[in-house]
């Protein structure tokens, strides 16, 4: 968004000029802390030094050109240092066909640059030359090489503009004309996604005098959201029919006969051309300038053009599927049943908000014209600017929110500018289709709230004044203070909003760095925080790997993984075909890593992640919402040909890291039930060589060696088991506190005991009961034990088993006796 400090001044009752005699860099300091972010600060005036207004005194034909005439120039004296006639003229080969003696132009002299190239890489610098023998100081320029309009058929005769006389004599600085010495700020647009009126000069002129503190005040015809519709002067007929006022909820529009299609004034070809716009005709270039003046876009259809046999008919609805489209810039769009489409009662003429239709265009021939100013809604807007790649300055503003209640002012004032340039012309009553009426809001803000959040003092008459500035309107009542929001500032909808509005406008640069006196009291330990923290400090110290994959897998890892796909929520945006899905565990995504941690030359190591799942039949509790489920999964690979089971080198792990959280638990059969695609954590691991993990009577998790197709389907070696558990039940469960037991200082005795068992009945049930034995048996003698397997012996599956362990007693106060330690072990049944 560019903006003119010229342009901004002439509307403004106040002078905003004195912010331009702070330095470059502190000007761009206090726009960018108090407005927005701004990509260039441009002197305007600075591309027409030595360019001069001079006056043609002699011409002659070229004595080896037809095309080209020897001018005479009188330039006042205003150039040093070049050749001049003993009358003190300047010589001049020109090639305008309009040059002619008497005439008032622009002359661009020796050593200047030509204004249309200032801001190119390589400027064109002119300088005294020979044209076809003939000696030529400087030249005569046209309006485009004077960046001030787009025409250049000819030199530009000042007499011609609206320029006053007493303005144009000779010697004077071309640049003291048309409002040429101006600062021009290129602002982000950004910056202003929250503020549709910035996207107009009246908007950025208002913000420049609040951080001034000067009060700016808007014109009359401006303020006025319901203005006095004047009475019509023309017979056009027009009908309007808004089918969509959900998505178009206010549609003002007016025909205007008398229509002359022409070049617009110098004054008003400078500013567009100076903002970035194009200059076109008098009529386009009328809808552009109070575009860039108030944010509203306005749009012009050739009348002719609409209208039919029945008359002219304007309806805004969808467009259907199958229709196209030839927009202004030449190119054929397929439109989407979703466009919004302005249409003459039956063919598209324009696609709303975006751009007009070739078949409705103003042109040389027009002498009638419907001007449009509407409000459109600016996600449907945005939609369609980006499904068809059309990104206009109408679209920068209609997807900003510009506000329904200024549709009809900044239209008939644009009525009446076209008038003032046309005065044959007349227009026909305004039509006015609104969904609903603009009715302001009030918002009452404690004062003490907007000095405690900004750490200010202000008293209400100082808040109320900084927001008087701006033209919020504002009043002190008691200790708060009353805002009533202009139609202009869709974004004050909070108090917060109105605070931010008031500490902007002080300058937070202003407000004094000190931290608020609040309480300062300790935040509660997180549980499953501390949780995470302790599995990856006790997993880390035995060697394992974090890794983190994405929540998000593809259904065929999920089936790949033996799991059922149709039990994973879908993702209907994924960013890839590879991230459609939730997982329903963590383990496939850890087993996913080992090949390729093998592939990179790591023969054994462990991996594991800490992640959430989620299950489709999980959902919260009187909730549509997904439960999350925080798991723990752990892969032990090893390349390397092992003589023991993978399982106890994952079971390890499992218990070091279960013990450390000074968990209690036990590991407990599977039965086959458990081993299908629909208990997902179950589904990688082989029957018979996996096992649950008990604790407090609850499975919690699963541990065991994969199974044949997993290891073909994700390459593991035969070494590989894994285990994975719930970690959200064991937040409130686990401690870090640490065992402490001190050394025993006396010896100890060891004995081995075989205990026969029945060839059903498994090592850990064995274990338990000759722990639980041992227990009862110590209890009251503070002798203390510990259990080690050594051998497992059974002949056959029908024999019974031989399970044998090594047992060690110890007591912290004496020596034990070989008889006491006996009498123990008699007592175990």
């Amino acid at each position: 968004m560019k903006y003119s400090f010229k342009l901004g001044q002439y509307y403004s009752k106040e002078d905003l000029s004195k912010i331009l005699s702070l330095s470059k860099a502190e000007l761009a300091e206090k726009l960018n802390s108090q407005i927005g972010a701004f990509d260039e600060i441009i002197d305007w005036g600075a591309r027409y030094e030595g360019v001069y207004v001079a006056k043609i005194i002699k011409l002659e034909k070229h004595p080896d050109a037809d095309k080209l005439n020897v001018c005479l120039i009188d330039d006042g004296g205003a150039a040093k240092n070049i050749e001049r006639s003993k009358d003190g003229l300047i010589q001049v080969v020109c090639g305008a066909p309009n040059a002619k003696e008497g005439m008032i132009v622009a002359w661009v002299s020796p050593g200047a640059t030509v204004p249309s190239t200032f801001a190119d890489k390589e400027p064109f610098i002119l300088s005294k030359i020979k044209l076809r023998g003939v000696e030529s100081s400087g030249m005569l320029a046209s309006k485009k090489e004077l960046d001030i309009g787009s025409d250049h058929d000819g030199i530009l005769d000042l007499e011609s503009t609206e320029i006053e006389k007493d303005f144009l004599k000779p010697g004077t600085q071309f640049k003291k004309l048309f409002g040429l010495e101006d600062i021009i700020v290129d602002f982000e647009n950004k910056m202003f996604t929250h503020r549709p009126d910035c996207f107009g000069h009246l908007g950025i002129a208002r913000e420049i005098a609040g951080i001034q503190k000067v009060n700016f005040e808007s014109p009359d015809w401006y303020k006025n959201h319901e203005p006095n519709i004047p009475k019509a002067e023309s017979k056009l007929k027009l009908d309007v029919d808004n089918q969509i006022s959900d998505l178009v909820p206010r549609y003002t529009t007016v025909c205007i006969e008398g229509i002359k299609i022409e070049s617009s004034p110098v004054w008003l070809q400078s500013y567009l051309t100076r903002l970035g716009i194009k200059p076109i005709n008098n009529v386009v270039d009328v809808t552009n300038y109070m575009m860039l003046l108030t944010g509203q876009p306005l749009h012009a259809f050739d009348y002719n053009k609409v209208k039919s046999a029945t008359g002219a008919k304007i309806s805004i609805r969808l467009a259907t599927k199958g229709e196209k489209l030839k927009i202004l810039n030449g190119k054929d769009i397929q439109l989407d049943p979703s466009d919004i489409v302005i249409t003459n009662g039956k063919d598209p003429i324009a696609l709303g908000g975006v751009m007009g239709g070739a078949n409705s265009e103003v042109d040389d021939k027009t002498t009638s014209i419907i001007l449009e100013s509407a409000s459109f809604d600016m996600y449907a807007i945005r939609r369609t600017s980006m499904r068809h790649g059309l990104f206009t300055d109408a679209v920068t503003r209609y997807t900003k929110g510009q506000p329904e209640a200024q549709t009809a002012v900044v239209l008939l004032k644009a009525v009446q500018m076209i008038k003032g340039l046309l005065p044959e012309s007349s227009s026909a009553e305004i039509i006015d289709l609104q969904k609903e009426k603009f009715e302001y809001s009030h918002l009452t803000v404690r004062v003490e709230k907007i000095n405690k959040i900004l750490g200010l003092n202000l008293s209400r008459e100082q808040i109320s004044k900084i927001l008087n500035y701006v033209e919020i309107s504002s009043h002190e009542m008691l200790d708060e203070v009353c805002v009533t929001p202009p139609f202009w500032r869709t974004d004050l909808q909070i108090d917060e909003d109105v605070i931010e509005e008031v500490g902007r406008l002080y300058g937070f640069n202003n407000i004094q760095d000190n931290l608020p006196v609040r309480p300062a009291i300790p935040a509660r330990l997180n549980a499953n925080l501390s949780l995470k923290r302790a599995v990856r400090t006790n997993l880390s110290r035995l060697g394992a790997n974090e890794i983190l994959s994405y929540n998000f897998v593809s259904t065929k890892l999920i089936e790949k993984a033996g799991q059922n796909s149709q039990m994973a929520f879908r993702v209907r945006n994924a960013l890839s075909p590879d991230l459609q899905a939730y997982r329903l565990s963590l383990i496939p995504n850890v087993i996913e890593k080992v090949h390729q941690n093998i592939k990179s030359g790591f023969d054994e190591f462990a991996i594991y992640e800490i992640g959430k799942c989620h299950i489709r039949k999980h959902l919260e509790s009187k909730s549509t919402l997904p439960e999350e489920f925080q798991r723990l999964a752990l892969v032990y690979a090893n390349k390397k040909p092992t003589d023991g089971s993978a399982f106890y080198f994952a079971k390890r792990y499992l218990i070091e890291l279960l013990e450390s959280l000074n968990v209690d638990y036990n590991i407990i059969e599977l039965g086959p039930e458990m081993f299908s695609p629909d208990v997902p954590i179950t589904s990688v691991y082989q029957p018979g060589r996996s096992a649950g993990v008990e604790i407090e009577g609850e499975l919690r998790g699963v541990i065991g060696e994969f199974n044949s197709g997993i290891k073909n389907s994700f390459k593991l070696p035969e070494s590989s088991a894994g285990f994975e558990l719930y970690l959200d039940w064991l937040a409130d469960k686990f401690s870090e506190d640490t065992r402490y037991v001190p050394l025993n200082k006396f010896p100890s005795i060891s004995k081995d005991l075989t205990i026969k068992s029945e060839p059903t009945q498994s090592y850990e049930d064995v274990l338990s009961k000759l722990n639980t034995s041992l227990e009862k048996a110590t209890k009251s003698s503070e002798i203390k034990f510990r259990i080690s397997p050594v051998s497992i012996f059974q002949e056959n599956e029908s024999d019974s088993k031989n399970l044998t362990f090594n047992i060690e007693f110890w007591h912290q106060e004496k020596t034990l006796s070989s008889e006491e330690v006996m009498q123990l072990i008699s007592l175990v049944n």
